[in-house]
């Protein structure tokens, strides 16, 4: 059986999360989000851009880890699609979830409902369903 074949045959665990915002309205700009106030917090972040449609928006990447460092680590090494990306139309949101089983579960899950254009390898984790940004 397919792993694909197996999960949707689960029941899903569902959580509330919270998705970062800047305090006015909008999105953080993927360069320029200020991310010291969160220090060594672990969490889920989603890089993303809006098309064309005020409502449309195409998923880069979803990732997980100690997000300050990863938003770093991404700013310095985002050559495999700035090609096809403009970085400054990049916008970013992340939620903190201290749990890596946790973690690894709704990663899984964003990644199958957002199909981030970037990214080959995700956990293997039964997903773990949560609310999306209100884009």
């Amino acid at each position: 059986m397919e792993w694909g074949d197996y999960q949707l045959h689960l029941p899903m665990t569902f959580a509330t999360v919270s998705w970062a915002r800047p305090p006015r309205d909008g999105w953080y700009g993927f360069e320029w989000a200020n991310l010291r106030r969160l220090g060594t917090q672990q969490g889920i972040y989603i890089l993303w851009y809006p098309e064309t449609d005020k409502h449309s928006f195409q998923v880069a990447y979803v990732g997980q880890g100690i997000i300050r460092a990863r938003i770093q680590h991404h700013r310095g090494n985002w050559s495999r699609i700035r090609d096809r990306i403009i970085p400054k139309r990049l916008r970013l949101t992340w939620t903190v979830v201290p749990c890596r089983r946790c973690r690894d579960g709704i990663e899984r899950y964003l990644v199958e409902v957002l199909q981030p254009e970037v990214g080959e390898v995700w956990p293997q984790a039964l997903p773990i369903r949560v609310n999306l940004p209100d884009w």
